[in-house]
């Protein structure tokens, strides 16, 4: 199919272009059609790049249209997150050397509720020292390797664990080290960009609840029992934490057994502690401790 218009961008860190091969691939095809031009170094240039597209395909006003979608979902973000403390973190873009992620990553991590000290916004990635990592003491760990999916950074994570007081760091100690799909959320300046800004945001912030990634099915059968629909009904009454003689309180009173059944109440509490509150923190539906 020949192209009327090819969309071209620059690179990011160990995921550049490689512009001579470009422009030999161009050389090569017979049609000679428009190349678009793309690059970007902040955040803000994604928008600027969805305009440059559009106005190469006469869709300014779908484009208008995402980019204010977009910035509502950075919006609300920032809404639940405007009075929290942000936390230290770092985004690895490679493991081995070790390199921290650059250019818009730093405004992601910003808009997202953290903090970023390891490069300066809209800076290029470059190598870094592992005690600059250990000096900076990320609060929050993201593994992000360019090209990986989730399966692969697993494969490799010993470049990371391997290294010397690998177990210092403030955001192993306190189990905050994720790990995320570079290729899918971070390496290219497109809208899912702000995917990636909610994807940190569960990660950096306690104000931003985690979605629930269950297949319809494994819903349906985790709340088929009536007793953990009473505890998620009970908790969005609630509107925040509740005690565990709490919850047996609210089953009890709910149901159609006397509260006096000594016998009942303690099957319900056997029940939530063994089988209900496991269950849904399990699906992501709640915290318990």
């Amino acid at each position: 199919v020949e192209k009327d218009r090819i969309g071209m961008k620059g690179g990011w860190g160990v995921c550049a272009v490689d512009d001579v091969l470009v422009g030999e691939t161009l050389e090569s095809l017979e049609a000679d059609p428009e190349v678009v031009a793309l690059d970007a170094n902040r955040l803000s240039d994604v928008f600027e790049c969805v305009r440059t597209v559009a106005a190469a395909t006469d869709t300014e006003a779908l484009a208008e249209s995402l980019i204010e979608d977009l910035r509502d979902r950075i919006a609300t973000i920032e809404r639940k997150i405007h009075a929290e403390r942000r936390p230290r973190v770092a985004v690895l873009e490679w493991m081995d050397p070790v390199r921290p992620a650059g250019s818009w990553v730093p405004d992601v991590v910003e808009a997202a509720g953290g903090e970023y000290g390891l490069s300066e916004p809209g800076k290029r990635s470059e190598p870094a020292a592992w005690n600059e990592i250990l000096e900076y003491d990320p609060e929050v760990l993201v593994v992000a390797p360019c090209g990986f999916d989730a399966e692969r950074t697993r494969s490799q994570f010993d470049e990371l664990t391997d290294r010397p007081d690998w177990g210092s760091l403030s955001a192993v100690r306190n189990d905050r080290v994720y790990i995320l799909d570079g290729g899918a959320y971070l390496t290219r300046w497109t809208p899912r960009l702000v995917d990636a800004i909610e994807r940190l945001a569960e990660q950096t912030s306690s104000a931003v609840g985690a979605t629930v990634d269950l297949p319809v099915d494994g819903l349906f059968d985790l709340l088929s029992h009536p007793g953990r629909r009473y505890v998620l009904t009970h908790l969005l009454q609630s509107e925040g934490c509740v005690t565990r003689n709490e919850l047996v309180e609210y089953v009890v009173d709910v149901t159609e057994y006397s509260t006096t059944d000594r016998e009942f109440r303690k099957r319900v509490r056997t029940e939530l502690v063994h089988s209900h509150l496991p269950k849904l923190a399990e699906g992501g539906l709640i915290s318990y401790d």
